[in-house]
């Protein structure tokens, strides 16, 4: 997809920002790599998640919908 970096660009963008607040809250992240994410892991609580950055594109979806369920949308902007 010739757009494909450019969505990534934009979604990182607007998911970056909300990552980072959910850290400050005391969230746990593991980042590796530039790719994309991949929910890891076992949630004892919502506040509490683990995020595993995968070299598969299509994991994306599986942060895109993590990211939902704890309350983003793609109107959070830095």
């Amino acid at each position: 997809m010739a757009n494909q970096l450019d969505q990534e660009t934009s979604f990182w963008d607007e998911a970056f920002p909300f990552l980072e607040r959910l850290t400050k809250k005391g969230c746990k992240f593991l980042l590796i790599g530039n790719i994309a994410c991949k929910y890891h892991g076992l949630r004892t609580e919502l506040s509490e998640v683990d995020l595993l950055v995968s070299d598969n594109p299509d994991d994306m979806m599986l942060l895109f919908e993590t990211l939902h369920e704890l309350g983003w949308t793609s109107k959070d902007r830095a």
